[in-house]
């Protein structure tokens, strides 16, 4: 039976009223981060630019990637692909490029090394360029990308920079679990009022794209001194913000497109890969990660679930029933909104409470592979990171 004046009514409702603002303040992070836009051209000579691309077992992307690398407008630029041994047809798919690049084939994993960190560190011993350029594989490049962010990072002054591009999904799993991810990870990092802070201690990079000077990138080591990071890129991000540098992200979705993932099994795989080093492997962090994780994708919808049953039981409406509608309602508000902000299909947002439990578990079980001394794995290797 309905009463206002409970316990339950009042702690009900306040939770609603936080969850409520909390969405608020937060589905509009994406809104923080600048725009990569059109800037007055400099009448100085463009530095070279080396474009670094570290790529393994990318048969079905690589080709378009490097395509586009290929047509960017900026006049002054090496390409150097870097093979991490792949074992699928990117080997064969690399030989079609004779002209403009350079394509190295990794030596052996070293001790100690992630496979990504390795294939960039030797892209970056072979470059020239005054400016570095790492991109992934799965990345398209419109042609005035490059101008544009160069000429960005020249009159602001900035020292690395990097930018996020438009994701692109296709498949039931990634327009249904993606947004719910994207949308957890980017509430916790921060938006950029807290990313383009001098002052903040917030610094996160994708590696997507990660413009930086090669001054810059000696100076705190390279991926030499990150080179057992998972999270390589928002370490370096770090390292950048803790030397007083100037560090930027900018929202690249109108000249950068990437497809992470095509299935399930790879959103899971990477997720949980990169899921614990986010907290920094921390225990306690993690813990209170997914604590809010459940109360912003789970608990809801069982609040929702008591109310239904304890309504078909009394015949009648009661505390649980109404907040659990309002809460669920909020719950799946909140990532409908940013879906739109994102330009993303929003339909699957109504399976959140399916979603929002893939989501918890890919926490949870990232944290015991990592305690366990499980490692991760990802593109056929197996990493176990340095823990705190």
């Amino acid at each position: 039976m309905l009463n206002i004046f409970s316990i339950e009514f009042m702690i009900l409702g306040a939770y609603s009223l936080a969850l409520l603002v909390l969405s608020v303040k937060n589905i509009f992070f994406i809104r923080g981060y600048p725009v990569l836009t059109k800037v007055s051209t400099s009448s100085s000579a463009s530095p070279l630019v080396s474009i670094i691309v570290p790529v393994r077992n990318e048969a079905g992307k690589v080709g378009a990637c490097v395509d586009s690398l290929l047509s960017l407008l900026y006049p002054n630029k090496e390409i150097i692909i870097v093979d991490g041994n792949s074992t699928d047809k990117t080997p064969d798919i690399l030989k079609n490029y004779k002209t403009n690049v350079t394509v190295l084939s990794e030596s052996n994993l070293p001790k100690g090394w992630i496979g990504k960190n390795w294939a960039c560190h030797t892209g970056y011993k072979m470059s020239k360029g005054e400016i570095l350029l790492f991109t992934d594989g799965d990345t398209l490049h419109n042609n005035n990308s490059l101008t544009l962010a160069v000429e960005t990072m020249k009159q602001n002054g900035v020292d690395m920079m990097t930018v996020i591009p438009r994701m692109e999904m296709i498949s039931f799993w990634e327009k249904a679990l993606l947004p719910v991810v994207s949308q957890m990870i980017a509430e916790y990092i921060g938006g950029g009022e807290k990313a383009n802070n001098d002052r903040s201690k917030t610094a996160w990079a994708t590696g997507q794209y990660i413009l930086i000077q090669r001054s810059v990138y000696e100076s705190i080591g390279g991926h030499e001194a990150i080179r057992n990071e998972i999270w390589e890129d928002s370490k370096m991000a770090r390292k950048v913000r803790s030397l007083g540098l100037k560090m930027r992200v900018f929202n690249g979705a109108n000249v950068l497109t990437t497809r992470l993932y095509t299935s399930l099994v790879e959103i899971w795989d990477s997720v949980v890969k990169n899921n614990f080093c986010l907290s920094d492997y921390s225990v306690l962090k993690h813990l209170i990660r997914i604590a809010d994780a459940f109360l912003k994708l789970q608990l809801p919808f069982l609040i929702l679930i008591v109310g239904i049953v304890t309504s078909l039981t009394n015949l009648g409406l009661n505390d649980y029933l109404i907040w659990g509608f309002i809460l669920s309602f909020i719950a799946i508000g909140r990532v409908f909104v940013f879906s739109r902000i994102a330009r993303w299909e929003s339909k699957f947002v109504l399976i959140l409470p399916i979603t929002g439990t893939i989501y918890l578990g890919i926490m949870m079980v990232a944290m015991l592979r990592n305690k366990l001394g499980l490692g991760v794995s990802w593109k056929g290797r197996k990493y176990i990171p340095n823990q705190k």
